[in-house]
C-alpha cells in the first residue's frame, strides 16, 4: 500500500533526510499508479540491470508514466530542496521524533545535530491522520512554512518546551524553518 499512496513522502524522506541513503527509480516523478502489478516496461530496474535471460525480462520499450499531478507535486519539494538543501548537505540527523517501533505512532521528525536550521515532520501513515508534541528548548523560534499537501498548512500549538500538531494529514510532509535572529 505505501508504494500507492506514498510516493510524495518517500520523495520527501529520500530529498530531506540526508544521512540516509535513497534513491528513486527512473520515472519516479510521473509514475503512473499500480493499483496490480504492471508489466516490466513500467520498472527501470530490468533496463539497469539488463536482465535478459530473467523470465521476468522486457518485450519493449521503457514506458513513462503520466502522472501529472504527482510530477507537479513532487515538483514542489524539488523547488524547496534547491532553496534549503545547502544548508543541510552532509547533515547527520538528530530525532526529535524516532520511529516508534510498536507501529502505533507514525509520525517521525528529524533536524540537523549540528546547527539546526529546518525541522522536517513526516506521517508514515498513508490512510490516518496523526499528531505530534515534539520536545523543543526552542519551540518558539521555529515557523512551519512548507507542507507535501499545498498551501493549507496545519494548526501549530506553541508550547512552552513542543511544538504540537493535532493534525498531520495521512502521509503529509512538514517543514519549519528556525526564524532568524
Amino acid at each position: 500500500r505505501f508504494y500507492l499512496d506514498g510516493n510524495e513522502l518517500r520523495y520527501f524522506i529520500g530529498l530531506f533526510l540526508t544521512d540516509m541513503p535513497s534513491y528513486m527509480g527512473l520515472g519516479f516523478e510521473c509514475r503512473d499508479p499500480h493499483p496490480t502489478p504492471a508489466e516490466n516496461e513500467f520498472y527501470s530496474k530490468y533496463y539497469v540491470f539488463q536482465m535478459l535471460n530473467d523470465p521476468k525480462t522486457t518485450r519493449g520499450p521503457y514506458r513513462w508514466g503520466n502522472n501529472e499531478l504527482l510530477y507537479k507535486r513532487l515538483g514542489r519539494q524539488k523547488m524547496l530542496a534547491n532553496d534549503i538543501f545547502s544548508s543541510i548537505a552532509g547533515s547527520r540527523a538528530e530525532w526529535k521524533l524516532p520511529r516508534d517501533r510498536t507501529g502505533k505512532n507514525k509520525v517521525i521528525a528529524w533536524t540537523q545535530a549540528e546547527n539546526p536550521r529546518f525541522l522536517f515532520v513526516a506521517n508514515l501513515d498513508t490512510i490516518r491522520p496523526g499528531a505530534a508534541r515534539i520536545e523543543m528548548t526552542d519551540a518558539g523560534d521555529w515557523d512551519l512554512f512548507f507542507s507535501t499537501e499545498g498551501d493549507n498548512l496545519p494548526l501549530v500549538e506553541r508550547l512552552p518546551n513542543a511544538i504540537g500538531l493535532e493534525t498531520i494529514q495521512p502521509g503529509e510532509g512538514l517543514v519549519f524553518r528556525r526564524a532568524e535572529n
